[in-house]
């Protein structure tokens, strides 16, 4: 029996990916599609392999889905499938410099959309996520703060917040103090009841200290940041990373290594590529600077293993 494209849909809506992409494996075999109905499958099995972080396999229904959806003049599927694309791309390793090239595309058709003119505010805040994922930490402070301005010009006040907060983040990365003051200055009078929202701002506050000096503001904001965050991997990898940065100024070697190991951690299990460059490069510098340090935490880790071997 042929799949029919409405149960497709409603699985999708009803983000049931694991069923909706099965089911979607099988129509291929059976079904016969129009070239739009095509895009739209490919659409469809894109989000759910992206939703179940199978990025590698997302990649081709996604490229696919793009090129039908624009060909088929359906622009709404492709603003859709633009975005879907571009998200898997920013998640595979070497294919982050493509994802801000995709999302730009979004724009191309922008004054024709319908449905999908509602993600606008979100592809300009996203297309600064890929620009940093890319490496680009220049043009990605740029486009945090373009969207910030943006947002908060149209009422959008926690994606205005959100913006800002990325923008201080690169700010303070590219060691532009007065621009990241000035940011933090302005997110002061904006109170979210976003958990997520006052542990950023918290890190914001931090990192600022840490710059200017003041590495017990740093490592108590961090710290309080980090009990606030334990939900959220990125944060709490940046958190960690500016506890190593405290210690390491301090000369506490092991709090300086064991800090950045939990920051890499995090960092990973949440796919920001840029923070796990970052702290594999403290790591290496901290080995050199502190091989004692390293030495008694490689035996602290390896001891009970010798022990179980020896029962």
């Amino acid at each position: 029996m042929a799949v029919r494209l409405e149960t497709i849909s409603d699985l999708l809506d009803q983000k049931e990916w694991s069923a909706c992409s099965n089911l979607i494996a099988r129509a291929f075999a059976d079904s016969e599609w129009s070239s739009d109905e095509k895009a739209f499958v490919n659409f469809a099995q894109c989000r759910c392999l992206s939703n179940l972080e199978r990025w590698s396999d997302a990649l081709q229904p996604g490229q696919l889905a793009v090129f039908l959806a624009e060909e088929a003049k359906d622009y709404d599927l492709f603003g859709r499938a633009v975005l879907e694309l571009a998200w898997v791309q920013h998640k595979i390793p070497g294919m982050e410099r493509w994802a801000p090239e995709t999302q730009r595309r979004f724009f191309a058709y922008f004054d024709r959309y319908k449905a999908t003119r509602d993600r606008y505010l979100r592809a300009h805040l996203n297309l600064g996520v890929y620009l940093r994922a890319a490496g680009l930490f220049g043009e990605a402070f740029e486009q945090f703060k373009s969207t910030y301005l943006d947002a908060r010009k149209r009422g959008e006040h926690d994606l205005a917040h959100l913006a800002r907060s990325y923008s201080v983040w690169e700010a303070l990365r590219l060691e532009r103090t007065s621009d990241a003051e000035d940011l933090i200055k302005q997110g002061e009078t904006y109170r979210s009841t976003d958990q997520r929202l006052r542990a950023s701002h918290q890190l914001d506050v931090a990192q600022l200290a840490f710059l200017k000096g003041n590495s017990i503001l740093a490592c108590e904001q961090a710290l309080q940041a980090a009990v606030q965050c334990r939900q959220y991997p990125d944060l709490l990898a940046l958190a960690m990373e500016i506890v190593q940065k405290v210690a390491d100024r301090e000369g506490d070697g092991e709090l300086a290594i064991i800090a950045t190991v939990i920051a890499k951690i995090q960092a990973e299990s949440d796919d920001r590529h840029d923070i796990v460059a970052s702290v594999r490069g403290s790591m290496r510098n901290l080995a050199l600077r502190y091989p004692a340090a390293m030495e008694r935490l490689m035996a602290t880790i390896d001891g009970p293993q010798k022990n179980v071997g020896g029962m």
